[in-house]
């Protein structure tokens, strides 16, 4: 059997070597660009979750409120008398940035964020009236109340009241209650679209689900 010439085997060595470098080297380069692009994908879906959570944090706060303090108000002759006092509610704890959802503009997601950023918008106004109201309870309310025998009675203490501190507790109450009410079923909307959405956008991947009610109001 013939061999190779020893300048010949060399030169097979040589390119044997090389193209086994460029092989792995390109093998590696694949291997890092899939590792790039699936730790980008959980990236996104980190941020995705963090909104639904903090959406649905913010929906558990409404069923909460409707519960404790706007169920019994609605319908009554002195809503804005009976509301009780809520306590300081810090806007900071729901906060969503809607901004880290930038990469949903595309495509069957384009709509997510604005949807998101606008419920988040309307919560946070929600809760600047809800605070408002209660200073105003307190400043306003408690001297009145202090000074009918318990329990008051509402219309007594409707009546103490000036026509001013009357019309601007009636507005805020009204605001608030209508405002709980159009919250609740616009967060349980967005809630399940955002899902879905994402969903069918990261199908190999799992969000945030809407708890029960029953959850909602235990949190």
């Amino acid at each position: 059997m013939n061999q190779l010439p020893n300048g010949l085997l060399l030169v097979f060595q040589i390119v044997g070597t090389v193209g086994g470098i460029f092989l792995g080297a390109g093998l590696a380069y694949e291997y890092a660009r899939k590792r790039e692009r699936e730790n980008r994908i959980q990236s996104q879906v980190d941020k995705c979750n963090e909104a639904l959570f903090r959406l649905s944090h913010q929906l558990a706060f409404l069923v909460d409120f409707e519960a404790t303090h706007a169920e019994e108000c609605r319908g009554a002759h002195f809503p804005h008398i009976m509301m009780a006092e809520a306590p300081p509610a810090e806007y900071e704890r729901y906060a969503i940035k809607a901004s880290d959802l930038a990469f949903l503009l595309d495509g069957d997601t384009t709509s997510i964020p604005g949807k998101i950023a606008l419920q988040d918008q309307r919560f946070r106004s929600l809760l600047q009236n809800i605070n408002e109201r209660s200073q105003l309870h307190r400043e306003v309310l408690y001297p009145v109340f202090e000074a009918l025998e318990y329990p008051p009675n509402w219309a007594d203490a409707n009546a103490m009241l000036s026509i001013r501190h009357r019309q601007t507790l009636d507005g805020l109450t009204n605001s608030i209650l209508r405002m709980v009410a159009e919250q609740l079923l616009g967060h349980h909307r967005v809630l399940d679209e955002a899902r879905e959405a994402l969903q069918a956008r990261f199908p190999n991947h799992k969000f945030v689900r809407l708890l029960p009610v029953d959850d909602l109001r235990r949190r």
